[in-house]
């Protein structure tokens, strides 16, 4: 596992766990999340907020399922699951499908995730 999928899959485990605070290390502190629903949220500490606020509404990532992350050819980490429960689940048991999840982080030079794009289907 290269450095930066090790890096991914240590930040999506933190945010199951949680552990946003932590999570938030991992994020360079002028971090970018775009998700579709909501927006583009910036800075390390937003992205950390908006994901403990996603979590404690029954929304969050901590709901997901991920399997290990898959680094591309061109630097980028993509972390893909499926949504068991919370609303994404009503959503899917609803259209009778799964729904999932996917992440692709991009990496500032220091190694730090600078951009997380989140794409639900």
């Amino acid at each position: 596992m290269s450095k930066k999928t090790e890096i991914a899959a240590q930040f999506i485990t933190l945010v199951h766990e949680k552990q946003f605070d932590q999570a938030a290390a991992l994020l360079a502190e002028n971090a970018v999340m775009t998700v579709p629903e909501v927006g583009t949220i910036e800075g390390s500490g937003a992205v950390a907020g908006a994901l403990r606020m996603a979590s404690e509404g029954g929304k969050g990532f901590d709901r997901v399922s991920w399997p290990a992350p898959i680094e591309n050819e061109d630097g980028t980490v993509t972390l893909a699951g499926k949504a068991p429960g919370g609303l994404l689940g009503i959503v899917a048991k609803l259209l009778k499908k799964q729904v999932s999840v996917s992440v692709s982080c991009a990496f500032a030079d220091d190694d730090k995730i600078s951009k997380l794009d989140v794409v639900t289907s």
